[in-house]
């Protein structure tokens, strides 16, 4: 929990000075901010064969809960783009793709649909 309120500083302060970082900036504060690693580590907690090795390992970050967290962070943002789009928000990862790379919406939306950002 702790992590998320840092990483969503994190984002406020782009959004306030107007930043917007890089694809591998953002991707590596955005795994954090979409909550799928807290989701995973709660939900071990109503698991009643959970025990602390179990937690040790979550906290190793092992690859399996890595690519999980980055899979749903890339459909988070492919799903919400259109809908954050001009209303102010802090940039998505399409977004940073597409001045990263100076490509079309188009071709970032296939590039994060296919995993090869």
């Amino acid at each position: 929990m702790k992590e998320i309120v840092r990483n969503y500083f994190v984002e406020a302060k782009w959004f306030i000075e107007g930043y917007m970082p890089t694809v591998s900036e953002y991707l590596s504060n955005a795994l954090a901010t979409s909550t799928y690693y807290l989701l995973t580590t709660t939900s071990y907690l109503g698991m009643k064969c959970a025990n602390k090795e179990d937690f040790e390992w979550l906290a190793k970050n092992p690859k399996f809960l890595e690519a999980n967290v980055t899979l749903c962070r890339v459909i988070d943002d492919i799903a919400t783009y259109e809908v954050e789009k001009g209303r102010g928000q802090i940039a998505t990862g399409i977004e940073c793709y597409m001045r990263d790379y100076g490509v079309s919406t188009e071709v970032a939306m296939d590039k994060f649909q296919h995993g090869r950002m």
